[in-house]
């Protein structure tokens, strides 16, 4: 075991390899890496950081400063003998928090099944290259990011990004990508809040009621973003239901079938533009290889709409709006559909 406790003030402390009697010596613990920072310098990442037993755990505190990668440093921390096992605790209270960016180098490369990351104070900026399940308080300020990208690719449909039992995690901006192929999202057991901001979920793999458990663990999101670059958003006869202002749903390789609950004007956006900070960048966003099915159950007087420029499209596209208007006045709801069926109480334009 390793168990650490520096006090370096501004300068905080580098975690660096360095040559003692002709050897290499790391960061590196058997079972358990524990330091705790207190200088406002907090920790910088300038070499590997591990805990190679079979629960191994890394545990990283920087009371008053950031956990960062030292500049020119791309580190990973890993826990596991080959990252299968154990888990990374990640706190920082300094105003950066964890990772500086959601870019390589800027974010904290893990290598670990369990992760708990939180920057009170900050954002949090990781990724990971096993499968993940989030546990206890993740937290960026209101007014922060929560960056999780997670890389496995399972050899069949399987969740690359889960959560235990009373996990939570608490941002403005809250991006949850699963890149790899057949890699799933599960948000059972999550608590998810947004502070009238965004949440992205992008996954390798469906995004429905059946693979994530439902939306319901997510509150408080004024934007939500969906994409699915192998399969689909919602199913037919089990729409993926949410209440929200502005979406944006993507199934290139599926379908989409979504229903927003949210009772004033419900607008289908653009998620490049403007960018959401840190969200990938969404191929023929809006878009779907068989059907677009989008139902807004509204109210008299509001619309389910497009914004500016954008234009639903697949070979079946279907809008409803159960209790207002789809599109409005010199708004039109833009399609390129095959096959189109546009229905309202009130209005359609």
């Amino acid at each position: 075991n390793v168990f650490g406790d520096d006090s370096n003030g501004v300068t905080g402390t580098k975690l660096l390899t360095q040559n003692v009697f002709t050897v290499d010596y790391e960061n590196s613990a058997g079972t358990n890496y524990t330091l705790t920072e207190a200088g406002a310098g907090g920790i910088q990442l300038a070499t590997n950081v591990s805990a190679t037993g079979v629960s191994g755990q890394v545990n990283l505190t920087a009371t008053l400063g950031d956990i960062v990668n030292a500049t020119g440093s791309t580190t990973v921390i890993t826990t596991g003998a080959s990252g299968a096992s154990g888990s990374v605790n990640l706190l920082a209270n300094g105003s950066v928090g964890i990772g500086v960016g959601c870019a390589p180098g800027e974010f904290i490369q893990l290598s670990t099944p369990n992760l708990t990351a939180s920057a009170p104070s900050g954002s949090v900026f990781v990724s990971d290259n096993v499968a993940v399940t989030l546990s206890g308080a993740n937290t960026a300020k209101n007014g922060g990011t929560f960056f999780l990208t997670d890389t496995f690719a399972p050899g069949a449909v399987a969740n690359t990004i889960s959560f235990a039992p009373g996990a939570t995690v608490n941002g403005n901006n809250i991006i949850l990508n699963a890149t790899g192929a057949n890699a799933a999202i599960s948000l059972s057991n999550a608590t998810i809040t947004a502070n009238s901001g965004s949440v992205a979920l992008i996954s390798g793999a469906d995004i429905t009621v059946a693979s994530t458990g439902g939306l319901a663990p997510i509150t408080g999101a004024k934007t939500l973003v969906f994409a699915s670059t192998s399969g689909s958003v919602g199913a037919s006869g089990a729409a993926l239901t949410f209440s929200a202002e502005n979406f944006s749903a993507t199934a290139a390789n599926g379908s989409v079938y979504v229903n927003d609950t949210f009772a004033g004007d419900v607008t289908i956006i653009n998620p490049n533009s403007p960018a959401i900070l840190c969200c990938p960048t969404i191929a023929n966003a809006n878009t779907a290889k068989v059907d677009y099915f989008v139902q807004a159950t509204n109210a008299a007087g509001t619309a389910l709409q497009t914004a500016t420029g954008v234009r639903v499209g697949a070979e079946n596209v279907a809008a409803i709006s159960t209790a207002g208007s789809v599109g409005k006045s010199g708004t039109t709801f833009a399609t390129a559909a095959n096959n189109l069926t546009l229905n309202a109480a009130v209005n359609v334009f």
